[in-house]
């Protein structure tokens, strides 16, 4: 019950008709006993919709002048992508760890054409135009914390400028255990592993 608690729930009945009952029991020959109660938990697939939007646009009859009403902005220009489809390719990818292609299989077994590299691109630059406010937000918060700590570890990168498999580092950078609070956990993409990245990043930081 608790499991299930916070979900929509539909009441399904299960009745027999007077006619059923007067055939079993006879002519108002039964009374009705509390009702058997289980649930079950339905699970509906992914769901497309299209919202083709129509803009009006007015000219002026005296004057080189011409006006679109108001319309919502887009997440990107001239492209398909909305919030909730980016952030489901987002989640499918950085949380349940799902290859593009995978996803991209994922899309086609639905009738939905949208290629990896479509795909990458919008989780570029989403994340350069949305979430790097809120990443330089965590940055300038983290750098009011009493304690920060720091790492680094090698991870090999095939497009840097460099030649494919050269060693790159991956520094991370959180708030201590004791904030419990709003941990932050921020990771810094380097070439190498010198110290002046590290004095770079926590400018600022006592």
């Amino acid at each position: 019950e608790q499991d299930l608690s916070g979900f929509p729930t539909t009441i399904v009945n299960h009745e027999l008709s007077e006619e059923n009952l007067t055939e079993l029991f006879g002519e108002n020959g039964w009374k009705r006993l509390p009702d058997q109660v289980y649930k079950k938990l339905e699970m509906h697939p992914a769901q497309y919709e299209v919202f083709e939007h129509h803009v009006a646009v007015y000219a002026s009859k005296t004057e080189d002048r011409i006006v679109k009403a108001p319309h919502p902005e887009e997440l990107l220009n001239n492209s398909i992508a909305t919030a909730s489809l980016v952030a489901a390719v987002m989640n499918a990818k950085y949380t349940n760890a799902m290859p593009l292609y995978r996803i991209e299989q994922e899309f086609e077994r639905s009738d939905v054409t949208i290629s990896r590299q479509v795909m990458a691109n919008w989780v570029n630059r989403c994340s350069e135009r949305y979430l790097s406010l809120l990443y330089d937000r965590l940055h300038q918060e983290l750098l009011k914390e009493h304690v920060v700590q720091a790492d680094e570890t090698s991870v090999k990168v095939s497009k840097d400028g460099r030649p494919a498999g050269s060693e790159s580092r991956m520094w991370v950078y959180r708030s201590s255990e004791y904030n419990t609070k709003a941990p932050i956990i921020l990771y810094d993409y380097q070439k190498t592993r010198s110290g002046d990245h590290a004095i770079q990043f926590l400018k600022g930081f006592t």
